[in-house]
Parts: C-alpha cells; structure tokens; sequence
C-alpha cells in the first residue's frame, strides 16, 4: 500500500514522503543554464568539434 499526502486534504503544510534531504554528496551548489547544458550534451554526443576540414 503506497503512502498518502499529508496535503491530500489540506491536513499539513509539510511535504510529502517523496521530499527528503539530500546525501552531501548528490547535494548541488550550482546551477547550468539551458544554453551551457546544450552545448555540453553536443559536446558528449559529437566530441570537441575542433576538427579542421580542408
């Protein structure tokens, strides 16, 4: 049987069982634009793209 939302019915202002601390270790201090995440993800799909063609 799954848990219920303590919001369900208006009952609690606290979060629900899916909302947790994080470890330290998968704890982030920063945030990637979409525009660096793009360009990262062709980066690692294509390589560096720094080939010259002749």
């Amino acid at each position: 049987m799954s848990k219920s939302s303590p919001r369900k019915h208006g009952l609690s202002d606290e979060p629900g069982p899916s909302f947790h601390e994080k470890k330290p270790k998968n704890a982030k201090d920063y945030n990637i634009g979409k525009g660096a995440k793009k360009r990262m993800n062709k980066i690692k799909k294509y390589g560096t793209g720094s080939k010259k063609r002749r």
